[in-house]
């Protein structure tokens, strides 16, 4: 399960303008083909998407709810069709789960610590929306992943789906996946500020990447694409929290912090919604210090399909993840998981992304690329439109003058800093093995799919068997999760002070809005000038700009 679901793409043509939207054909919308493998009949997840994007532009409804703090799901999407409404102590299947914390949620899901009463251990409960088909793409391919050979040494490294069952709520149906517990992603670990680091010491990083490609090769070894291998999809365990008993869980993360929902209207809530909203367990391990002798699995299975499908797929990986096949009408096979991986281990060994782009589209994505690793085919190029070349590229295909243009052993010299124009290898990172890890980065990045390394191929590599693979370690001594209790105090105190500003900005506005409803009322269309003490902060930023 990933915290964050990377948003859905616009369609692009070849030449990456934005396609009008299509009438969805009605004898294939909603009609997955049926296929087997290894015995395990397999539903095609189909990829049209227009018909619910024509849907979402219909009917936008009105807010219902008051807006809540950052960090909750979307409580507008409590409809039917939507989220189904769950509590703190909700008890699902037969009473054998239940929920005791939240742990994240994505567009099509809320992800929920459960305790299973049966087997005495905390899990992880995935709750789909209604509007997801009922029998679940994602538990199809943890289906087919399960039936794979046993003795694979990726096996270990990719989530197992322990248990699924439906329920029928408010909303609809929803289907449920029981998976095992983790602490969170490679991405959020990344992100968390541990000891003056955004980067995982090169130990770590080297045993996340052999997991993450071990996982890999067995993923495709099963028949199945990944499409969306990303640091968010890749989760950390901490070891002992599988155990927790409640009363220990809420010690060293505190009880669920709760906020009351309610509507606009003022009207009673109904059965559709729940009567709170969770925030999600401050479960973070920064990637500094905390992260030690790691173990990973590979998640979110929601993206996958099968590497014998031969409809074209549409990928919804984060733009600057994507293989260049994606972005000129190619078919989508499982060299895409390797050009994906590519990135992706840039990031894990680094500080940040190999192709930075604020505002990654389509052009600005491919011009990184050819900046990076060389001019991209002839096919490519003359199918790519004029008006995205001439961004960066003269008529005759030269870089135009002040084009950026860094190499990727450029980019490799300085992955260890947040800093692009200041060199900084990752640290015991020797001349040698930054000459093999480039040799790697280059097979896996290489354009042409056909000619792009496989899984077997990459774990086969110089670097992966001399320094990867060697670094994986088990944990010499039981895990201490008194960290947790400290970050809990300081998470408690950071959201008591941005509760604190959001009620202040809230009254401000509130004065602001009662003042200008009294002058409607009375007739004055003069606007007061409103005292600094009354400014909102950004209305105070504004104030000082224009003086």
């Amino acid at each position: 399960m990933s915290e964050q679901t990377p948003a859905k793409s616009k369609q692009v043509s070849p030449q990456g303008q934005e396609m009008p939207d299509q009438p969805p054909d009605a004898s294939k919308v909603g009609k997955p083909r049926i296929i087997a493998i290894n015995g395990i009949p397999f539903h095609s997840k189909s990829r049209n998407t227009t018909a619910s994007s024509q849907v979402t532009k219909r009917c936008r409804p009105e807010p219902v709810y008051v807006d809540l703090h950052d960090g909750v799901e979307n409580v507008e999407r409590y409809v039917v069709g939507g989220y189904h409404p769950t509590h703190i102590g909700d008890l699902y299947h037969n009473e054998r789960y239940k929920i005791v914390h939240k742990l994240g949620h994505g567009t099509f899901s809320t992800v929920w610590l459960a305790r299973d009463m049966v087997e005495e251990k905390n899990v992880a409960l995935k709750i789909s929306c209604a509007d997801v088909p009922a029998v679940s793409h994602e538990s199809q391919t943890l289906g087919l992943l399960k039936a794979g050979q046993s003795d694979h040494p990726g096996r270990c490294y990719v989530t197992s789906l322990l248990d699924k069952f439906g329920i029928e709520g408010p909303n609809g149906k929803h289907h449920c996946l029981v998976m095992p517990v983790s602490a969170c992603s490679a991405s959020k670990s990344k992100d968390k500020r541990d000891g003056g680091h955004f980067i995982f010491p090169m130990p770590v990083a080297r045993s996340i990447a052999a997991q993450v490609l071990l996982g890999l090769d067995y993923i495709h070894s099963c028949g199945v694409i990944h499409g969306d291998l990303h640091t968010g999809n890749i989760l950390i365990e901490l070891p002992g929290l599988d155990q927790l008993p409640e009363d220990e869980l809420y010690a060293h993360l505190g009880e669920p912090k709760k906020q009351p929902l309610r509507r606009r209207d003022g009207l009673p809530l109904g059965s559709n919604a729940p009567a709170y909203s969770v925030s999600s367990a401050m479960l973070v391990l920064g990637c500094g210090t905390e992260v030690k002798d790691p173990k990973v699995l590979i998640s979110d299975f929601g993206e996958s399909f099968l590497i014998t499908d031969e409809d074209c797929k549409e990928l919804h990986t984060p733009m600057i993840l994507r293989p260049p096949e994606s972005f000129f009408g190619e078919r989508i096979g499982p060299k895409a998981d390797i050009w994906t991986m590519g990135c992706t281990l840039f990031e894990i060994l680094g500080c940040g992304t190999l192709f930075e782009n604020w505002f990654p589209d389509m052009n600005q994505t491919v011009t990184e690329m050819i900046s990076t690793l060389g001019p991209i085919p002839t096919r490519w190029w003359d199918k790519w439109s004029a008006e995205g070349k001439s961004m960066s590229f003269n008529q005759d295909g030269t870089w135009k003058e002040g084009a950026f243009v860094m190499s990727l052993a450029d980019r490799m010299r300085t992955m260890a800093s947040k800093d692009p124009s200041r060199e900084a290898v990752p640290p015991d990172c020797s001349e040698e093995e930054f000459a093999s890890l480039e040799t790697l980065f280059k097979i896996m990045l290489t354009y042409e799919p056909a000619e792009r390394a496989t899984a077997s191929d990459v774990v086969a590599s110089e670097w992966v068997q001399k320094w990867a693979i060697p670094a994986i370690t088990e944990p010499s001594s039981p895990v201490s999760l008194d960290f947790l209790a400290e970050r809990r105090r300081e998470w408690v105190a950071l959201v008591a002070e941005q509760d604190k500003r959001r009620a202040e900005t809230q009254e401000k506005q509130a004065k602001k809005d009662a003042l200008r409803a009294e002058d409607e009322k009375s007739g004055l269309c003069k606007e007061k000038e409103v005292p600094d003490s009354e400014l909102t902060e950004n209305e105070h930023f504004k104030r000082n700009q224009e003086a």
